[in-house]
């Protein structure tokens, strides 16, 4: 499918043109002909014809279709579908279609369809102003984690770094407590592929020293939670094709743009909560997970040392 360019200085000839390609990359068996001339209906004179579809309905019956392009600034009303009527009539077609730059009045729309006649919008790269464009939703997961300690052992001995590189035996691994919470962390971690139109839970691994260094009974938890973002209605990209009388669309859709290393996805999402999330089948979701590694909880847990006196820390900006 030709990309369509969205350019609001578009000329009237660069509209049909546009229209003229769509409509052939939907079936490449088809004849499209733009500004085709033959002979009027009525009066045998020579007629200027937008675009002329010659199609075989079942690659069997013949189909001839009409098609007229109106490059205005103001949606098109009841005196359009008239005219188009006319035109319609006097062509020979079976069957006609009218595309509009802007978009038709509500009686223009009413009159169209007692008519028979198709009402069909084209998009550039715009946002849509219909909300059955878009029939579904795009929700944005971001991982963040959290990296907590509590126990007795912790306020005698300070310092989370060294607790983070202790040796642990479990079940025969002996491994530092940073890639035990990690291997855990792995087995916990959401199966996106088993997601489905679903928001990922929030998370917690969570690991006991008994006795650690003789300071008491501690406690490690990595915790993971997901901020989600909506795409908001008007951020979208639309180029493509609609049609008012079964309110379809084809083409293509594009979100927001997404930046990976903020705190906040950019423009056009909105932070919601998880009982704004309306789950739907004609839903898109895109999780972030945070990568989690050893040695970003090791360095998490450094940098907590150097500069905060609580246990516990955020992390997981930079999503994989």
């Amino acid at each position: 499918m030709s990309k369509l360019q969205h350019n609001r200085r578009l000329g009237w000839r660069e509209f049909e043109i546009a229209v003229a390609q769509f409509l052939q990359t939907l079936d490449p068996a088809s004849r499209v002909i733009h500004d085709l001339k033959q002979p009027d209906g009525d009066t045998g004179h020579s007629r200027q014809r937008d675009v002329w579809i010659e199609t075989r309905f079942g690659g069997h019956i013949p189909i001839k279709i009409l098609v007229s392009c109106k490059r205005k600034k103001a949606k098109l009303s009841q005196q359009d579908i008239d005219a188009f009527r006319g035109e319609l009539l006097s062509s020979n077609a079976g069957m006609g279609i009218l595309y509009s730059f802007s978009g038709f009045t509500k009686p223009a729309l009413e009159k169209a369809e007692r008519l028979g006649i198709s009402c069909c919008r084209l998009y550039f790269e715009q946002a849509p102003d219909l909300p059955s464009v878009l029939k579904f939703q795009a929700l944005y997961c971001r991982e963040q984690h959290r990296l907590r300690s509590f126990g007795g052992g912790i306020p005698s001995v300070g310092r989370m770094a060294d607790l983070m590189a202790t040796k642990l035996d479990l079940d025969g691994a002996v491994r530092t407590v940073a890639e035990h919470l990690v291997e855990r962390y792995d087995q916990e971690r959401p199966d996106v592929s088993k997601l489905g139109i679903a928001v990922p839970d929030d998370w917690s691994v969570s690991l006991n020293l008994e006795d650690f260094r003789g300071y008491g009974s501690v406690t490690v938890s990595l915790d993971g939670r997901f901020r989600i973002f909506r795409a908001s209605f008007d951020s979208w990209l639309v180029s493509g094709s609609y049609s008012f009388a079964n309110e379809d669309f084809k083409g293509s859709v594009s979100t927001p743009f997404i930046d990976r290393f903020s705190d906040h996805p950019g423009p056009g999402w909105q932070k919601i909560s998880r009982d704004e999330v309306a789950c739907s089948i004609n839903q898109m979701n895109m999780i972030a997970f945070g990568g989690v590694t050893a040695n970003t909880i090791q360095t998490y847990a450094e940098n907590l040392d150097k500069g905060h006196r609580s246990s516990s820390v955020s992390f997981g900006r930079s999503p994989e």
